[in-house]
């Protein structure tokens, strides 16, 4: 099916036709005055090929705004992101795997950190930010170092429900989006018999966070076979979200939330086993509030690194029959703002109309984009798209495209 006549997006990209699509991308792509977010470009290569073999060192030379683009490789120790603003994306294809913790801090309400395209081997934490933090396709996968129980914890509540920690926690933050990423407990067990609980998939502590797209595990409780004399029992499995404190808000869409199993323990002298508690899919604590969209899922991909001049596709799942927007920011201002149809989370934005989803709910619309001056330069598209509902804008979730120069 040929898709609707050219429209121009946002002074940035170029919705094209599907037969234009097989043309010369050259002739296409337009070069135009307008470029919003010009940022600096720094390269992290783990061969030796970039600014930077370290990603920290990169980090900490960067200033805010800055694109710090990351190629296919494993980088080792830990990465603190304090105070500062940046972009920090795996390249097109890559595969970067951080093999210590990542933490952002401190950030002020007038600054924006996103992540996108890394595995996070332990995870990541996020504290003390009032500025909006984007994570996009990022994943801590399954397995991975144990996590120790709490010190405070003694071991005779270990089987006690939720009691878990867990390597990804989102702490006293008013503005943590996750886009598509998949979330898993850490290993429980110390020892492998000492029956530790189980981690969350993600615990959100005093926090505003949306969630569209995610899928989070708890893991399971370990068993514990010491002689019943201690006053020890088998671990608790972990939450897949655990969300606590009175100011905590969390919005959920499209996401998926598994808890995991309690641990065997035994009760008396003659072994027979009992289960510990399982982790809950979702637990709320503390007065803490946790949304779950009702409305018709509606789902928006595209690109996250694109080179100048190269194609890239909007992919609509959402209610048959709509009409998609596109949505660019025109300034560096994101909301989180509570909605029954979603979360809008652009300030003032520029709308372009894509298309009107298929019978089967789909859309997928071709797109060009201008490339940036120089080596040195990236540009940042902050985007979200809607469909009306009736009488009211339903929302996607966010998207940060950054396009830089073809040659980098």
């Amino acid at each position: 099916m040929k898709v609707l006549a050219p429209v121009l997006f946002a002074s940035l990209l170029t919705i094209t036709s599907a037969d234009a699509a097989q043309t010369s991308l050259t002739a296409q792509a337009q070069e135009r005055t307008s470029r919003p977010f010009q940022d600096p470009v720094l390269v992290v290569d783990a061969a030796g090929m970039g600014d930077y073999q370290d990603l920290q060192a990169a980090v900490s030379s960067a200033t805010p705004e800055t694109l710090i683009l990351v190629r296919s490789g494993t980088y080792s120790g830990p990465v603190v992101v304090d105070g500062k603003g940046l972009k920090i994306f795996a390249d097109a294809g890559a595969t970067v795997t951080l093999t210590e913790r990542l933490t952002v801090k401190n950030l002020a309400a007038t600054e924006r950190m996103t992540l996108s395209g890394f595995v996070l081997l332990l995870g990541f934490r996020i504290e003390q930010c009032a500025g909006s933090v984007l994570f996009q396709d990022c994943t801590t996968p399954q397995g991975g170092p144990a996590l120790f129980p709490d010190s405070g914890l003694p071991y005779y509540q270990y089987h006690f429900c939720g009691v878990g920690g867990s390597r990804q926690v989102i702490d006293q933050s008013q503005a943590v989006t996750l886009v598509n990423c998949e979330l898993f407990g850490s290993d429980n067990s110390s020892w492998g018999w000492d029956g530790s609980p189980g981690s969350h998939g993600l615990r959100v502590v005093d926090s505003r966070v949306a969630l569209y797209g995610c899928r989070l595990v708890g893991s399971n409780g370990d068993d514990c076979f010491l002689p019943p004399t201690f006053p020890v029992g088998g671990g608790s499995g972990g939450d897949g979200l655990q969300v606590e404190g009175t100011t905590s808000w969390v919005w959920m869409t499209r996401t998926s939330a598994e808890g995991g199993a309690g641990g065997l323990y035994s009760l008396n002298s003659e072994g027979i086993l009992s289960r510990a508690c399982d982790g809950s899919p979702v637990r709320s604590l503390g007065g803490a509030t946790v949304v779950s969209n009702a409305h018709p899922d509606l789902a928006y991909q595209v690109p996250t690194v694109l080179r100048g001049g190269q194609l890239g596709w909007h992919d609509v799942q959402g209610p048959s029959g709509t009409y998609f927007v596109v949505g660019r920011s025109r300034s560096r201002d994101w909301l989180t703002l509570s909605a029954a149809e979603g979360i809008q989370h652009l300030g003032r934005y520029q709308p372009s109309a894509v298309g009107t989803l298929l019978a089967d709910g789909s859309l997928r619309r071709p797109f060009l984009v201008q490339r940036p001056p120089d080596l040195r330069t990236s540009i940042a598209v902050e985007m979200q798209g809607y469909t009306d509902t009736g009488g009211a804008p339903f929302w996607s979730e966010p998207r940060l495209l950054v396009i830089v120069h073809p040659n980098l």
